[in-house]
């Protein structure tokens, strides 16, 4: 049985702790070969440094028992204000993780519930995420939905 888990910012202090877990989460979902992360994980480690830095990322690990569990992130933005969204601000969820051994608890979920709440306490209410397959029942637990009308264009146009 495992005790009491702890959700905190993170900190510079846990730069290579976010690296590693970043890493697993692209080669756990297929994005990444493991021979073929030496480039990403330097830009990796550069995004953290600044955005840490400048609070346009913010990052949390869930521990327990000693160890690292899982972690989440958030990217701060702001886009033009509408009447969907008056101040403009907005929060991407990324970077939801949570090793094997976490997966049968809620710890995905209290990852997900520290950073809604960690955007609720700066007025942000436009909060959105990519999801896999496997994650996204959690997520329309919580109450996020589906964005018919969405398109993205990745790599070169036309």
């Amino acid at each position: 049985m495992m005790t009491d888990v702890v959700i905190r910012q993170a900190s510079h202090e846990d730069l290579d702790t976010l690296l590693q877990l970043r890493m697993e989460v692209l080669h756990n979902s297929g994005q990444l070969n493991y021979g073929d992360s030496e480039e990403l994980e330097e830009a990796s480690w550069h995004y953290y440094q600044s955005a840490l830095t400048d609070g346009s990322h913010i990052a949390c690990i869930a521990t327990g028992d000693g160890r690292v569990l899982g972690c989440g992130g958030m990217c701060l933005h702001s886009e033009m204000p509408s009447s969907s969204n008056p101040s403009g601000k907005c929060a991407c969820l990324m970077n939801i993780y949570v090793s094997y051994d976490g997966r049968t608890t809620d710890i995905g979920r209290d990852i997900v519930a520290w950073l809604i709440a960690y955007a609720h306490r700066r007025n942000i209410t436009k909060i959105y995420l990519e999801s896999s397959v496997a994650a996204r029942y959690m997520f329309h637990s919580i109450g996020f939905r589906c964005m018919p009308d969405m398109m993205i264009l990745t790599g070169e146009a036309g």
